[in-house]
């Protein structure tokens, strides 16, 4: 089996929760797909998922950085204006989001700050895949030459 980064959950913070509940009739089931993103503070509002790097013992033991865009619901990358609206919480402008070294998941947290809106309604997914400068050497399922499978996530209203 190639490897392959796969989105084993993502879920919305306490307070994003909380704030769909309030706006839910009474016996309702809090959607899967809705992201209030005027809710505040904003620092407070957010998704989080748990990347899973499938193959992990195919890659050197180091940190295996991620590059994470984000994407419309069917996988096509947003402008570059839109991108800017991605925000990766808890990691400084110089730090980049990773395969630890000893592991083989990572959860990220983050923002989508445009409105679905603003963009035909289309949904949004943050699409992660590994930023290697160049696949390890060895065997298949990224070494090799062999691509490693990127991931999109549950894509949100």
């Amino acid at each position: 089996m190639a490897a392959a980064l796969v989105c084993t959950f993502q879920q919305p913070s306490e307070a994003q929760r909380e704030y769909q509940s309030a706006r839910l009739a009474a016996g309702a089931v809090l959607p899967s797909n809705i992201f209030y993103k005027d809710a505040t503070p904003r620092v407070a509002h957010f998704l989080s998922c748990e990347l899973r790097l499938v193959g992990r013992e195919r890659f050197p033991a180091k940190p295996l950085p991620l590059e994470l865009t984000l994407v419309y619901d069917d996988g096509t990358p947003t402008s570059e204006t839109d991108q800017a609206s991605l925000r990766i919480l808890s990691l400084s402008s110089h730090v980049k989001a990773a395969i630890p070294a000893d592991g083989d998941s990572v959860v990220v947290s983050y923002r989508i700050e445009l409105g679905s809106f603003r963009r035909a309604d289309r949904s949004f997914a943050l699409k992660a895949e590994l930023a290697l400068e160049k696949p390890p050497a060895g065997g298949g399922g990224g070494g090799g030459g062999e691509k490693v499978e990127p991931c999109v996530t549950p894509a949100v209203y």
